[in-house]
């Protein structure tokens, strides 16, 4: 793997709407993708705390548990100590998270807990590749981590309440 200099800010499975100011990355070639990767268990084209930011906009759920373990490491490796990884995905509950057949994995503003050094359960958290076990790197701080709000409600016999997404920011610790 060639090692990519100069890149500060990535975008994660940016298909068509790459964030500006962001170097692009998706499996498939759009328009604006700067590089083609498919990004289940491939590392990261950048050195050990290269990188500033990361975003990853309704990408994640289109992988599996050990495909985001794996991701989240990589994105951890990459990050600076105080880089942020901002995240925007469909929230668990979502009409959008069912709808779409494509979705692997199912996210709430909690999940991202999971990956902080508070987590309780942390030692469980790894994928197997090749019969070797991968912990999850529980090094995250949660700056935010909200659902957008309801949007709406129903006043006959019940309340209905359509969650959109979840909007968290992650920041590497130590």
């Amino acid at each position: 793997m060639e090692i990519i200099k100069n890149i500060q800010r990535v975008d994660l499975g940016c298909g068509t709407r790459k964030k500006d100011g962001y170097f692009g990355i998706d499996i498939t070639v759009y328009e604006r993708v700067d590089l083609e990767l498919d990004l289940r268990f491939n590392p990261l084209p950048f050195k050990d705390n290269q990188l500033e930011a990361v975003y990853a906009s309704h990408f994640i759920e289109h992988l599996t548990f050990d495909e985001n373990i794996y991701l989240f490491n990589e994105v951890w490796r990459c990050l600076q100590v105080g880089g942020k990884f901002e995240i925007v995905c469909p929230h668990a509950l979502s009409y959008a998270q069912y709808s779409d057949l494509s979705h692997k994995s199912a996210w709430t503003e909690d999940t991202f807990g999971h990956f902080t050094p508070d987590n309780q359960f942390y030692y469980s958290w790894f994928y197997e590749k090749g019969g070797e076990r991968f912990p999850v790197i529980n090094r995250w701080r949660v700056i935010s981590n909200d659902s957008t709000p309801p949007y709406k409600y129903t006043t006959e016999g019940w309340v209905e309440i359509k969650l959109r997404e979840v909007h968290a920011f992650l920041e590497k610790l130590e």
